[in-house]
């Protein structure tokens, strides 16, 4: 049999019409004739079952729709030795002593030739494959190392190492690789699967100055990402996104320090819904900084039990998440007292808008950036009066109350107490209205001081949505049938856009109050 067609083995990893996989059956299935590969692919969607055919199992697959069979042929493709990828990747023949050649240039509107000058010289410098510091083998068909030594004298200043959706499936494959890298910092394996993960140190020299690590998409559990960095005393960062987790106990006591100087954490687009079950395991990394917690599936927040909060996060993002109420943020604020940085983005408390960016502000005292955009002295100090006054506002406070709002005493302290009085709610629909001052300008606001027509008070509930009143000042001003564009004046006095975005939202969450100009 040529060797192009020789059957691959249990737990090869295989190329197949742009698709990978691992061969997870070798023989005969019931009904048909030959020999079939039972293959379970990378992506969950391309096969049709699970490994079950006609009521028989000849393998199993993590997903129900991973699996399929296909017949071995030259077009299933196995692995190749790291230094023959390489050379395919970074080598290209010399064309000659030619200085001028025709080069095709191809994109999706088509082709087009041109001279180029001087090509083989760039062959040629990219052919010393002993100067390469950063390469990427990306979507190759790597899959094991060279004889022992050969790397090393092949290209030995590696410092970024790319094998992210390779044919790789042995951590000691990775592992023996690394090894013949001295220099190598940064390590991506994106999207591969591997079949063994040998852990207790048996690598331990194998990646001494690897600073970050990336295994997005290899469906690894916590337990066997904590083996695997265990072998990585410099590590600084590690990404984990897109792995189905849903926990990141590892089943037995972590131990403290165990990886001194691992800072950042990215955890984003997994499955994870416990809190606590995050905060304990966050918390035995002593120098963590910065995490990402984006898209996953939390939607509340507690507050920390005494001690047990996370002095050292200063960066963190729980964008689209299920946070739904103004207490997770205040036992997040308690969690991370030292947060500097959060990003809060497409959660149903939508910290895009003008009034809840504020409300989000004032209950983080030591935060700097929200959502990218940096928070100046002057936003502080309205964020957190705009709080006051909206808590005094709603009666939120009364003398006599023991337990006070989030900050309350902390920010009256700071800035003396609301200038509203504190009163409790009274019941009539009437004590509820509040008056605001709508007037007409001649074009947007994109200054600070421009002229305001007919300012005419109207008194609305806060509990009225945008649309509603976009449609009753249209009637105010005669103009029912024409288009509404709304601005509300800020406390420095710039103006801010009440978009259409914005209809569904009440009055009193986008901070409209007595006496607010729109």
């Amino acid at each position: 049999m040529p060797l192009s067609m020789q059957r691959p083995a249990c737990g090869t990893r295989i190329k197949y019409a742009n698709s990978v996989g691992t061969v997870r059956y070798v023989g005969p299935v019931e009904n048909t004739s030959g020999t079939w590969l039972g293959i379970e692919w990378d992506d969950s969607d391309r096969g049709k079952h699970d490994g079950a055919k006609d009521g028989k199992r000849y393998f199993s697959c993590r997903f129900p729709t991973a699996g399929s069979f296909i017949r071995p042929s030259s077009n299933v493709r196995s692995g190749i030795s790291f230094l023959e990828a390489l050379s395919e990747k970074y080598i290209d023949q010399l064309h000659g002593t030619s200085s001028q050649e025709t080069v095709v240039l191809g994109s999706s509107l088509g082709s087009i030739q041109v001279e180029a000058v001087g090509l083989d010289k760039v062959r040629s410098n990219l052919s010393r494959l002993e100067r390469l510091k950063v390469v990427s083998l990306d979507g190759t068909r790597v899959a094991f190392p060279d004889a022992q030594g050969r790397i090393r004298d092949t290209c030995p200043n590696i410092r970024g190492l790319d094998l992210s959706l390779t044919l790789v499936s042995s951590w000691a494959s990775v592992a023996q690789i690394a090894s013949e890298l001295p220099l190598l910092q940064q390590l991506s394996l994106n999207r591969n699967r591997f079949l063994s993960l040998e852990r207790d140190g048996a690598f331990s020299n194998s990646f001494l100055n690897l600073t970050e690590i990336q295994l997005n998409g290899t469906l690894l559990t916590w337990r066997e990402a904590n083996g695997i960095i265990r072998q990585m005393p410099s590590l600084r960062v590690l990404e984990l996104g897109y792995n189905a987790l849903s926990s990141l106990s590892t089943g037995g006591s972590e131990e403290r320090n165990t990886h001194p100087l691992l800072h950042t954490l990215n955890l984003d687009n997994n499955k994870l819904v416990d809190w606590i079950d995050v905060a304990s395991s966050i918390s035995i990394f002593p120098s963590m900084e910065t995490v990402v917690l984006s898209a996953n599936g939390f939607s509340m927040i507690p507050p920390p039990a005494p001690n047990a909060s996370l002095p050292n996060i200063k960066h963190l993002s729980v964008s689209s998440n299920s946070l739904g109420s103004w207490r997770d943020l205040e036992n997040l604020s308690e969690w991370c007292p030292y947060l500097e940085n959060l990003s809060g983005q497409d959660t149903p408390l939508n910290a895009a808008k003008p009034q809840s960016r504020s409300l989000v502000i004032a209950r983080f005292p030591r935060l700097l950036r929200l959502d990218g955009t940096a928070i100046s002295e002057r936003e502080r100090r309205d964020a957190e009066i705009l709080y006051l006054t909206q808590l005094a506002r709603e009666g939120a406070v009364r003398a006599d109350d023991i337990s006070k709002p989030f900050r309350w005493d902390e920010l009256c302290d700071k800035h003396g107490p609301p200038t509203e009085e504190v009163k409790p709610k009274e019941e009539k629909l009437s004590s509820q209205l509040i008056t605001i001052l709508v007037g007409s300008i001649n074009s947007p606001p994109v200054q600070r001081s421009i002229e305001v027509h007919d300012e005419k008070p109207l008194s609305v509930l806060p509990t009225m949505i945008l649309r509603n009143l976009r449609n009753k000042i249209k009637k105010l001003h005669g103009s029912a049938r024409g288009k509404v564009e709304l601005w509300i004046r800020m406390r420095d006095n710039a103006w801010a856009e009440l978009s259409k975005d914005d209809d569904s939202s009440t009055l009193d969450w986008l901070g409209l109050e007595n006496d607010s100009h729109i």
